[in-house]
């Protein structure tokens, strides 16, 4: 067990080097973490760096559970980068599977300098334990990938901030794709086809979390969906959804708010 720290500015540019380098030299750990601080906000938390995760989730759950001190207005804050930065640096090889798959520095560091303000939400540890502190199991949608893989999807539902702290659509979501094992079912994540190349009778990618999304977001003109309920939103969703609803049991095939799914995908 290890108290949580912060990098500092050596030791984020240590970090940087080895990350542009993507890892031609071995981990400058002592230059890394010999320049950290203990922030006051997270002063006496410990967190158990010797441990191995199967998944993002496992590892947000982990880092929720010790961060647990750790308000939600700090944890969006610039004050809290420096801490994102660190916990990276401590699970860095189980993040780039054993140094054979660095990403680009965003991942790991947290910079909101230029067109890197923009980029806040791709960093692991950050947008990792801000999901699933805020949405406990129904987080593992997004999270129940290996260590060392980002997810398209968590990386652009993470950059519009409403939908990660949106608890109807992550607790709707998990209840229609998450098995009774706690992992997504088939066809869940399927990216379907785009609108120019689907055909009559190819279902590939309908209903999935992708078109769920896709859907909620035009309902959006019509509804406040950040208010709606999963109940609310499960009633109004088309037909295209049947075969995760009838698994789930939510919804009889043919009642009232599931339509026709003689329908092609819209994008």
């Amino acid at each position: 067990m290890i108290e949580v720290m912060g990098l500092g500015p050596a030791g984020t540019r240590a970090f940087v080097e080895w990350i542009d380098s993507k890892g031609s030299t071995e981990f400058p750990r002592s230059a890394v973490f010999g320049d950290s601080h203990v922030p006051t906000e997270l002063r006496g938390v410990m967190i158990d760096d010797s441990r191995t995760f199967e998944s993002r989730f496992e590892w947000g759950i982990h880092l929720a559970e010790a961060l647990g001190a750790m308000e939600p207005a700090f944890m969006h804050s610039q004050q809290a980068d420096p801490v994102w930065g660190w916990l990276c640096a401590v699970w860095i090889r189980q993040l780039t599977k054993g140094f054979s798959k660095i990403h680009a520095p965003e991942n790991y560091i947290v910079s909101r300098e230029g067109h890197m303000q923009r980029r806040i939400h791709r960093n692991a540890a950050r947008t990792t334990c801000i999901l699933a502190k805020a949405h406990g199991d129904c987080s593992r949608i997004l999270l129940d990938r290996p260590m060392h893989v980002r997810g398209e999807l968590t990386e652009n539902l993470s950059a519009t901030k409403a939908y990660m702290t949106h608890t109807g659509f992550f607790e709707l979501a998990h209840s229609l794709y998450i098995g009774e094992n706690g992992k997504p079912l088939r066809g869940a994540m399927s990216k379907p086809k785009k609108k120019e190349d689907w055909t009559p009778g190819n279902r590939a990618g309908l209903g999935s979390v992708r078109r769920l999304i896709s859907f909620l977001d035009k309902l959006y003109h019509t509804f406040d969906t950040m208010a709606m309920s999963k109940e609310e939103m499960l009633a109004r969703l088309p037909g295209e959804f049947s075969k995760f609803i009838r698994t789930r049991s939510h919804v009889p095939v043919g009642s009232p708010g599931v339509v026709s799914n003689n329908q092609s995908p819209s994008n």
